[in-house]
């Protein structure tokens, strides 16, 4: 498995925990769990290791937090075996045993937990700790995209339009892409490449533009890098020069090499036309590029 810093497997660990128990009524005393846990409740264990993985009541205790997490999931706790799973890929708590993790998080995945289906879809996507296997990964997307991960619905949607573990259909994809579309900017970022290149949909540069729109205003490089161009080329939409320079610099100071290009060009055509652009505007656009 890919190696981790070592503030990042605890973050890993705090988010997955706090995904789960955000939704929980307030935890009972400390006693009452430490008493319910020794008859074998396995709620109270997976709350135990929920206390001493965060520190809530008690000294924060990772190796401690594993032992609760651990009772809790080998009786049947989904969201303790996705935890302890997740502990045994990053080392928190435990040593760090990729087999281990690829079974814990498989239990759980199997258990129904929508984020351990998409954790181990993932895991077979990218041959980590589990052998590369595209259909197993699509089949684990599905089952997580049906479950609400908007993550899953877009790789989902990847893998119809690639053809990756499952047969190629541009319409399927497109509409699993739409549902993740809502909060997801890669995924509306693809729709606009779908509309602008008449896969899966009509070819449509207005709608692609939308969709464009919709990403590059949440930061998506790419489709910065693409309204700008489209603004630029009076593709979808009428040409506008100080819209266009407006999303590629967004882009180019976003570290994207095509929209540091497209912006260059943009400029040099100006220089090639000066007597229709103010000199100090040229001077202004020269320094803000260059320094």
């Amino acid at each position: 498995m890919r190696s981790l810093a070592p503030w990042f497997k605890c973050l890993l660990i705090l988010l997955a925990s706090a995904r789960v128990s955000a939704a929980e009524p307030e935890a009972p005393p400390l006693e009452a769990d430490l008493a319910e846990a020794a008859h074998g409740s396995i709620v109270a264990q997976y709350r135990l290791g929920n206390r001493y993985l965060n520190g809530d009541g008690v000294a924060q205790d990772f190796t401690g937090s594993a032992h609760w997490f651990r009772l809790a999931a080998e009786g049947g706790h989904g969201e303790a075996q996705f935890t302890l799973g997740l502990m045994y890929e990053t080392g928190v708590g435990v040593a760090r045993d990729a087999a281990l993790s690829s079974d814990w998080i498989r239990r759980s995945a199997r258990a129904g937990l929508p984020g351990a289906q998409f954790k181990l879809a993932r895991m077979y996507a990218y041959g980590d700790g589990v052998p590369v296997d595209a259909a197993a990964a699509a089949d684990w997307y599905a089952r997580a995209a049906e479950g609400g991960v908007v993550e899953a619905q877009y790789e989902l949607g990847l893998a119809y339009l690639g053809g990756h573990g499952v047969e190629r259909d541009p319409e399927r994809a497109v509409e699993w892409l739409l549902t993740a579309a809502g909060e997801y900017p890669e995924a509306q970022y693809t729709l606009g490449t779908l509309y602008m290149e008449g896969v899966g949909v009509p070819r449509d540069n207005y709608a692609a533009m939308e969709w464009f729109f919709r990403a590059a205003h949440q930061g998506n490089g790419d489709a910065q890098y693409h309204l700008g161009m489209m603004y630029a080329r009076g593709i979808g939409v009428m040409r506008q020069e100080a819209k266009a320079e407006l999303w590629l610099r967004r882009a180019a100071v976003g570290g994207h090499e095509l929209a540091r290009h497209g912006l260059e060009e943009l400029i040099r055509r100006r220089v090639e036309t000066m007597g229709n652009y103010p000199l100090p505007d040229l001077r202004r656009v020269r320094a803000s590029l260059y320094g």
